[in-house]
């Protein structure tokens, strides 16, 4: 039986020699209850396996812990084991958390993106403090699912990196697909808190169904998508508002889960538990 998404998100981070560490939501409570919690998670889950050769690149302190019932505790376990990185002298490590779209009050245009109400004041620390130490916040982003909650404003051409013209312009940046004004929409909001466009931003998990709810959950979809993705990412690999960057994009997931209690959950990979191709991406 396949482990939850998670496990999962980790093992394709492995897989692409790129390693992150998560902090479980149930574990930000003790990290961020002490320093000396925070440096034993790090022994225990980090340094121990960086003394056995991997090479880790983030640690991750929940993933869309905010909004939550823990949120308020994410800074400060953040800041807790940043402080143990720095012990351990390896600053190579990134510390941060993965948010996703509920943490935005507007998204459209991307320039309008902004924190939502709420967990503003949390974010507008957090984008602060990444901000001042290097590091990235990730963000998970499913064009799929703005797709489904709004199909009469969306195309699928757009979704799918199909369009051949721009969608819309926002100010004098043209727009062609969904996932670039997904992602500039965190830029907006991440610009606005530390008023500078140097801001950076890593998109964790973006992935597209082949089984589930509505027509728009299929192989041939998904197969588009993550083609269309990762030939976005390698060829051109920046945004309208972010062209300076080299942007950095995980596909999520490598397995399909047979333990998501949704269906179309369960079919975001790209195998399935017996190792075999859903659809034909990596080769």
């Amino acid at each position: 039986m396949l482990t939850p998404k998670i496990a999962m998100w980790i093992m394709v981070l492995t897989v692409a020699a790129i390693h992150i560490s998560m902090v479980l939501d149930e574990a930000i409570a003790h990290v961020a209850s002490s320093q000396e919690a925070a440096d034993k998670w790090f022994r225990d889950h980090v340094l121990t396996y960086v003394h056995k050769g991997v090479r880790f690149r983030y640690i991750c302190v929940g993933n869309e812990a905010i909004p939550g019932v823990v949120q308020s505790l994410v800074p400060q376990a953040i800041i807790n084991l940043y402080n143990s990185v720095r012990k351990a002298s390896v600053d190579y490590i990134y510390v941060t958390t993965a948010v996703g779209g509920k943490v935005l009050e507007s998204s459209y245009p991307p320039s309008a993106g902004r924190f939502v109400n709420g967990v503003d004041k949390i974010m507008n620390n957090l984008t602060n403090y990444l901000y001042n130490t290097g590091s990235p916040l990730l963000i998970n982003l499913y064009p799929y699912h703005a797709l489904v909650s709004e199909p009469q404003h969306i195309s699928l051409d757009y979704a799918l990196f199909q369009t051949q013209k721009p969608v819309f312009t926002d100010g004098d940046l043209e727009y062609f697909n969904l996932f670039d004004a997904m992602v500039d929409a965190f830029v907006a909001a991440m610009v606005r808190v530390v008023q500078k466009e140097d801001v950076k931003l890593v998109v964790a998990e973006t992935g597209w169904p082949t089984a589930g709810v509505g027509s728009y959950a299929c192989t041939e979809n998904a197969r588009i998508y993550n083609l269309n993705l990762r030939k976005h990412a390698i060829e051109k690999g920046c945004t309208p508002r972010k062209a300076d960057i080299n942007l950095e994009v995980y596909i999520s997931e490598m397995f399909n889960e047979n333990l998501q209690p949704d269906e179309f959950e369960r079919n975001f990979g790209t195998f399935y538990p017996n190792l075999t191709e859903v659809y034909q991406l990596w080769r």
